[in-house]
């Protein structure tokens, strides 16, 4: 599982313990919330299909329950599109969907890869697992070249278990490497070395560790399939743990929700859909909201209505979909999914702006068929719940992203079903007012800038991309991202 803003790579560390940007899936990024917006007024256009299995017969099944990741990891100055399926984990061209490489995997569709030169050697690295789901196994992380495809490290968590928990990166001791973090069911979340996969801490929980960590200022936030969270600073130390007393599926988010200290924690049970909200510095519950059923994805956190305010999204397991205040848990909208299907459990939603007439951003539902017993579907729906689009015999996978280099969102669908062919798993949606003008960034965050996130030792200058978010060095696990711009602000 995977996430939700900011990627620093290095040893960067910030001078001031309250963040602005609202964080989930590991690392100072967030991938369910998409920062351009772009202009589907004019409909949706199926650009291309494409999937990696005319590379290779020994390929079976493109099928994939996580988001694909959008980066140059080639180094051509393209975004190419990375996904993580059934039996391999491959590339292929954004603009074109021409398959670039592929890598063999022992049974890894439910994790989304994580993108990034995480040994600082230049390259970007693909880091995926293996063995995420039905029978226990070896669980193993690697690093592969980007350029490639090629194995670069590989690490076994476990001989006998299972990993859903998608990766992430962050340099966590500060040696110019990325430290891969990795949660796994052996009940442990694993910090391993960007260079090598040697394990530099491991951290045991009370139960399987199937979410992805959310980080900020020099901690990280993660839950066991048990019920608890925990809060650790970068060296594996806890800093606080609570227990819900119900299973956790869902990766936690964190963004700033009561104004003083560490960014806040926002947290969806499966077992009774109960959402909390718990303070970042001690873990002490700010609010609580009931949904009608359980909760598998992670939440949305987002100023979804434009009212300058962060709003959590959240949908369970029956598909109904509900809009709270993410300061105290009031519910601003209600809706269901019609019809009416399980929000996908691995990264179901994501928010875009892709109808600039429309007040707020929209949100791209995924669901799956196992809740209820319906086709697997696509929708997007307003904040306030009106239906802009829908697909049956589609989802799972997703993406929003500048696929194709143009500077504006496009989507990324998973078509499902068997009479789908080789080579058309996967559709990339345009639309031919989404071009231009009606491309950038949302508003909201040129303005928000002005209290960013500061790194130390700063002249006060900062480099951000067009999407409104500091731009790394080198790579990210961008989904989110579109076009690069060097945008140099004063501040």
């Amino acid at each position: 599982m995977t996430a939700v803003v900011i990627l620093l790579t290095g040893n960067v560390r910030f001078t001031a313990s309250v963040t602005t940007w609202p964080k989930a899936g590991g690392g100072f990024f967030n991938t369910n919330f998409q920062a351009m917006k772009g202009d589907y007024s004019g409909g949706f256009t199926e650009a291309y299909r494409t999937d990696c299995l005319p590379l290779s017969s020994s390929l079976i099944d493109a099928s994939t329950y996580a988001q694909f990741a959008v980066e140059d990891v080639n180094g051509d100055g393209k975004n190419e599109v990375v996904v993580q399926a059934y039996d391999h984990v491959c590339a292929f061209d954004g603009a074109t969907g021409n398959p670039l490489w592929y890598y063999s995997l022992d049974m890894g569709l439910d994790v989304t890869p994580f993108l990034a030169d995480i040994d600082n050697d230049g390259g970007v690295e693909v880091v995926a697992v293996s063995r995420t789901r039905d029978i226990s196994g070896p669980v193993r992380v690697m690093a592969l070249s980007g350029a490639n495809g090629t194995l670069e490290w590989s690490y076994t968590l476990s001989t006998s278990s299972l990993s859903t928990s998608s990766p992430t990166a962050y340099d966590l001791d500060g040696d110019g490497d990325m430290d891969v973090l990795i949660g796994c069911d052996d009940d442990t979340l694993y910090a391993l070395d960007g260079s090598s996969g040697v394990p530099i801490w491991k951290f045991g929980a009370d139960g399987d560790v199937r979410t992805t960590p959310a980080l900020d200022n020099g901690y990280l936030v993660f839950s066991s399939f048990a019920g608890t969270v925990y809060s650790l600073n970068f060296s594996g130390g806890l800093l606080w743990s609570i227990s819900l007393g119900d299973n956790i599926w869902a990766s936690p988010v964190m963004g700033q929700l009561d104004g003083t200290g560490r960014a806040d924690v926002v947290v969806a049970t499966l077992g009774t859909g109960k959402v909390v909200a718990l303070s970042g510095d001690n873990g002490s519950t700010l609010w609580t909201y009931s949904m009608p059923a359980g909760v598998r994805t992670t939440p949305v956190l987002a100023d979804v209505d434009g009212d300058d305010t962060l709003e959590v999204v959240v949908g369970d397991v029956d598909g109904n979909i509900r809009v709270l205040n993410a300061l105290n848990g009031i519910l601003e909208q209600a809706f269901s999914t019609s019809p009416k299907t399980g929000v996908n459990p691995y990264w179901g939603m994501m928010a875009a702006d892709i109808y600039p007439d429309a007040p707020g951003l929209e949100i791209l539902i995924t669901t799956d068929s196992i809740f209820r017993y319906q086709p697997n579907r696509t929708f997007i729906y307003s904040y306030d719940g009106t239906l802009l689009f829908y697909r049956d015999n589609s989802g799972d996978g997703s993406t929003v992203s500048d696929v194709d280099n143009d500077g504006c969102m496009e989507f990324i669908i998973e078509n499902e079903g068997a009479s789908v062919p080789p080579g058309q798993r996967y559709s990339v949606y345009d639309s031919p007012t989404n071009t231009g003008a009606s491309c950038g960034i949302l508003g909201r965050d040129s303005t928000d800038l002005s209290v960013g996130e500061i790194p130390r030792g700063s002249s006060g200058s900062a480099i951000y991309d067009v999407s409104g978010r500091r731009r790394p060095s080198v790579g990210r696990r961008g989904i989110y991202i579109g076009r690069e711009g060097k945008v140099i602000l004063r501040r």
